[in-house]
């Protein structure tokens, strides 16, 4: 299933790779939405949750819809340079006939491909009104970047 992605057109923001990041996201979503799903989302029958990544001069925010779900029942690992988050959505009992459905129950898994200025050893997470925030500071040599100007 596709869905609708939202464009943010804010803050332009200009980078030397920025047109082939976004050419790479176009295809990745082309991609994802035209075969299906394959590795280990598709063998368990698990589903990743929407989520938004933004970077900032001192670290990066993910941010992923979890509605319904407790702090107990996600689990939040960076290894091999990745960031994993798992967890599982219960489906509540009903008394009556569903009529609809559209939300999502059972096992989910998020992967994201860390950078290599991320400092791993200090990620934070917060879960509050349904969304999960987890920070990732850059490494402090990341940090002491600056532009420098040109004269002339």
């Amino acid at each position: 299933m596709t869905l609708p992605v939202r464009h943010r057109t804010a803050v332009p923001s200009w980078g030397p790779f920025r047109e082939f990041e976004e050419l790479y996201d176009r295809m990745g979503r082309l991609l994802s939405g035209g075969f299906p799903p394959s590795g280990e989302l598709a063998e368990s029958g698990m589903w990743s949750p929407l989520a938004d990544i933004e970077e900032s001069d001192d670290g990066y925010a993910v941010d992923l819809e979890l509605p319904g779900v407790g702090k107990d029942q996600i689990m939040i690992e960076a290894m091999e340079s990745q960031l994993i988050v798992r967890g599982e959505v219960e489906e509540k009992e009903r008394k009556g006939v569903l009529r609809q459905q559209s939300r999502r129950y059972g096992r989910f898994a998020y992967r994201w491909s860390l950078p290599a200025d991320a400092d791993t050893d200090n990620i934070t997470a917060e879960l509050a009104d349904g969304v999960l925030g987890v920070r990732i500071p850059k490494t402090e040599n990341a940090k002491r970047r600056r532009r420098v100007k040109i004269k002339g």
